[in-house]
């Protein structure tokens, strides 16, 4: 593993898995009902301040990691590729249920059944497990370095959408934030402080 491994454009890259994900991600957004999506969305616009930016800022790592994959190989017959691929396996699916579950869900509901009883944001856990997988999969510690990076930023805007949630929700979320685990096997948070 490098933190630069070989730059080259070509059939068999990042971009491959990458590509995967995102069609995964549109696929379903286009096939859920569209009040599930406008809801999604209208959550996301109701961000202000540092959340706004912190949105914006985000999409830095997310962006490079999508860029960089393009040039950087996949190390097929390896073990890097096997496990890296079996990540990126995992995450897909866990990914791909959790999101079933929330844009089909009924149009308003706390979801609180499936994947989210053991993570309150099962999609952002499946991404991270998706672009690690990736990163494994290419051997690249650039990859993984901005995986980290957007983990980091993503956690505080996962805190705005927390506050929102308590907002829309109230006591329910607040009862499910104290029963459930911001990320997975991890204590729920809110023991430690309330958001």
């Amino acid at each position: 593993m490098s933190l630069t491994p070989a730059f080259e454009i070509g059939l068999w890259n990042g971009w491959i898995l990458a590509a995967i994900f995102l069609a995964a991600n549109y696929l379903l957004m286009f096939i859920s009902p569209r009040e599930n999506t406008k809801e999604m969305m209208d959550q996301v616009k109701q961000a202000q301040g540092k959340d706004k930016q912190l949105t914006y800022i985000t999409w830095i790592p997310y962006l490079s990691i999508m860029i960089y994959s393009i040039f950087v190989p996949l190390k097929l017959g390896t073990l890097w590729f096997y496990f890296g691929l079996a990540l990126f396996a995992l995450g897909m699916i866990a990914g791909i249920v959790a999101g079933v579950q929330l844009f089909f869900r009924k149009s308003g509901q706390l979801m609180t059944n499936g994947f989210y009883r053991i993570s309150r944001n099962p999609i952002y856990v499946s991404c991270y497990v998706i672009w690690i997988g990736i990163g494994v999969a290419t051997a690249s510690w650039l990859i993984l370095a901005f995986v980290v990076l957007s983990m980091i930023v993503q956690h505080f805007i996962i805190l705005g959408e927390e506050r929102i949630c308590l907002e829309k929700y109230s006591a329910p979320y607040r009862e499910y934030m104290n029963r459930v685990p911001r990320y997975i096997l991890v204590f729920p948070i809110t023991k430690l402080q309330n958001v």
